[in-house]
């Protein structure tokens, strides 16, 4: 049945939240009624190629799910969740120079209330130009009309695997290894004992608290990487592990914001560069030292929303607390 649960998965993308495990509920107890009554029919089990005949003979998992929503007089129902698709990936594609811009804006210390009304007035118009544009081209390809034989051209045996939300992959744990790998390598070189550098590239003076955070942050990243190694063997989340990978982001949290809080970088220039350029970067200190408590509140918000998305995914039968 796993090719069956990987078309309800590909059912399920094209679907809006509110309806979409009903139809997929709906739509799974059809199909598997109707492999039963083939495997009656036949006296014995149905073979991956058969189910993915029958899974062809339904349609492609877009238009499936089309014909669940309503009626578009613009937009018909087999283009439409495609449509809806593009229009959110343009959305974010065009918000990102206006995040730029502000971030831009700010570093060169303009009056923020200006820029923003400048920047959300010229994010709109790039906004609603994209969309229409997007809108002319999909109604166009809707006039024009879909070549059905296009459309049965597919194979349900390449619709992507139904992702276990509960697996941990293993690059993100060989990246988490190799870091802090490297972060205890400096320590060990000597580059985190002090809080003064100096080079022909220029002079860096941080915060007097810098030396004993690199010292907690190799304690955190020895931790981390135990549990990382512990990750490659059994890749999968369990209470545990979900537990102690968000004690190890609140102290990282807790780390970096004591931190930035102290103004870490006291003084700073760069070869070449003349003052104002280089001392941004302090700028930029002082800036993150007036809202590190807004700082750590929105880390603690998004730890705190990861260990519940976490848990609410996991399987019944890695309840267990044990690792």
């Amino acid at each position: 049945m796993n090719l069956v649960e990987r078309y309800i998965e590909a059912v399920k993308f094209w679907l809006p939240k509110d309806i979409r495990d009903d139809v997929a509920a709906e739509l799974a107890d059809d199909i598997r009624s109707e492999i039963e009554e083939a495997e009656r029919v036949k006296g014995r089990k149905l073979t991956d190629d058969e189910v993915a005949a029958i899974l062809k003979a339904r349609g492609r998992p877009m238009l499936v799910a089309s014909r669940y929503l309503p009626r578009r007089w613009l937009i018909g129902p087999e283009l439409f969740p495609l449509y809806v698709l593009v229009l959110k990936i343009v959305a974010l594609v065009s918000l990102i120079p206006v995040a730029v811009l502000f971030v831009s804006a700010v570093g060169a210390h303009q009056n923020i209330g200006d820029a923003s009304l400048d920047l959300w007035g010229q994010s709109w118009n790039n906004l609603w130009s994209a969309f229409a544009v997007v809108t002319v081209i999909f109604a166009v390809i809707e006039r024009q009309g879909m070549n059905p034989a296009s459309l049965d051209k597919w194979n349900p045996k390449t619709l992507r695997p139904v992702a276990d939300r509960s697996r941990i992959p293993r690059s993100t744990s060989i990246g988490d290894i190799i870091g802090n790998l490297i972060l205890l390598a400096l320590f060990a070189a000597g580059y985190l004992s002090h809080n003064v550098y100096t080079s022909p590239l220029g002079h860096l003076t941080l915060s007097p608290v810098w030396v004993p955070f690199c010292q907690i942050s190799v304690a955190i990243g020895i931790v981390e990487i135990a549990l990382s190694a512990s990750n490659l063997f059994t890749p999968y989340w369990t209470l545990a592990r979900i537990f102690a990978r968000a004690l190890i982001d609140l102290g990282k949290t807790g780390a970096f914001t004591w931190l930035i809080s102290t103004n870490m970088v006291r003084e700073v220039s760069v070869a070449g560069l003349p003052v104002p350029p280089a001392g941004s970067l302090s700028s930029a200190s002082v800036i993150l030292m007036q809202h590190a408590s807004a700082i750590a509140g929105l880390l603690v918000i998004v730890i705190a929303a990861h260990l519940i998305w976490r848990v609410f995914h996991l399987k019944p039968a890695r309840m267990a607390v044990a690792t």
